[in-house]
């Protein structure tokens, strides 16, 4: 998918977020009948947006029947939501998604989002999606556990990402409905989560390039802290091919930084700014990639003559490189969608055991590769 696909699917995912915000005031009742939906401008403010997203929100919400547009004034909440037997019938589900670092730059969290979205819409029985957008300062956050405590939901889903709202959920114990966690895995055995397996995924890409004939495979990854915790698993999930295809691992050929571009350059520039130097690069995140690939320009290497690359996340930057750049892609949709059906079936069947699922990220292989 091109870098327009992304946007419009970004776009789409920001849209919901500000239309479940809304939606969210009117179910609790904070935005009663007649009430005053904030501006534009404010939500623009609140969500770190454009207005093009804010506007298809409230026209979403507005052909919902759930608020109606008076010129000059605004939006307000309808005085009569509409009616109709699906809407109350359907199975509504509480969605807690970590927004501690923030909602509109995350990727992860938008597409986790759009593949939700398109679960509900093949869902039976029919689902309806409630959120909550929430800062976590740890394992005892009085305020989200309130809202797991909310009588109108069937379940929940948890979307962590960050080391506090992992630090929750391991804290978390059995609830009265299920609760199932999707993409980064908690310390809790209880609950049923289905989480992106980064480890496998470095494994495969490091593998793939030990069969290309490469000996000498570095890797530039995101320093361990507390808002991006893959840069760990990718790591690790390279150590263990190395060690499992007889590859040595040298100490210069690896480094971590942080998504600071000076840093990213300087990392990828003290693995292969040197004689003997490797003749692969696994670049570690998608915040890496294209500070990573401004450096190799500065040492004049071509990819893939002298260089092989493969990055993690499929970003604008991989695509548009050229070649495009071998990437391992994280099945962030197909996440979210296990982890509604398991939800899902949950509610339906109480007291199923709990399931640990992780899945592998996908190798799209591209031009950045060449065998030696």
């Amino acid at each position: 998918m091109g870098e327009h696909g992304n946007t419009t699917r970004r776009s789409r995912a920001i849209h919901s977020v500000v239309a479940e915000h809304i939606r969210e005031g009117i179910a609790s009742g904070r935005l009663v009948p007649g009430a005053l939906v904030e501006s534009e401008h404010q939500l623009c403010r609140r969500f770190g947006v454009s207005r093009g997203p804010v506007r298809q929100a409230l026209a979403s919400l507005e052909r919902d029947g759930l608020v109606y547009r008076v010129p000059g004034k605004g939006s307000f909440v309808s005085h009569q939501r509409p009616g109709g037997g699906s809407e109350r019938e359907a199975v509504q589900i509480g969605v807690i998604v970590d927004a501690t670092s923030g909602i509109s730059g995350g990727f992860c969290i938008l597409e986790i989002i759009e593949g939700l979205n398109q679960a509900v819409e093949r869902s039976q029985p029919e689902c309806r999606l409630v959120f909550a957008f929430h800062r976590f300062s740890g394992a005892g956050d009085q305020a989200i556990g309130q809202f797991l405590e909310r009588g109108d939901c069937a379940g929940f889903l948890l979307v962590p990402i960050t080391r506090y709202c992992l630090d929750f959920a391991a804290g978390l114990s059995p609830r009265a409905v299920p609760v199932v966690s999707l993409f980064r895995r908690a310390a809790n055995h209880w609950m049923s989560q289905v989480y992106v397996d980064h480890e496998a995924g470095a494994y495969a890409a490091t593998e793939y390039l030990i069969r290309y004939g490469h000996r000498r495979i570095g890797m530039v990854a995101i320093k361990p802290n507390w808002w991006d915790l893959s840069g760990e698993e990718r790591i690790g999930g390279y150590r263990r091919a190395m060690k499992d295809h007889s590859v040595e691992v040298r100490p210069e050929d690896t480094a971590f930084c942080t998504s600071n571009p000076l840093e990213v350059r300087a990392a990828v520039q003290s693995v292969l700014a040197r004689p003997g130097r490797t003749s692969a690069l696994l670049i570690g995140g998608g915040s890496l990639t294209e500070p990573a690939l401004q450096a190799i320009r500065e040492l004049e290497i071509r990819v893939p003559q002298d260089l092989s690359v493969i990055a993690f996340d499929d970003t604008p930057s991989a695509q548009g490189f050229d070649p495009a750049l071998t990437v391992v892609k994280q099945p962030l949709e197909r996440t979210a969608g296990t982890g509604l059906d398991r939800l899902m079936a949950e509610i339906e069947r109480p007291g199923e055991k709990a399931a640990q699922t992780g899945l592998a990220s996908e190798l799209v292989v591209r031009g950045s590769c060449r065998a030696i």
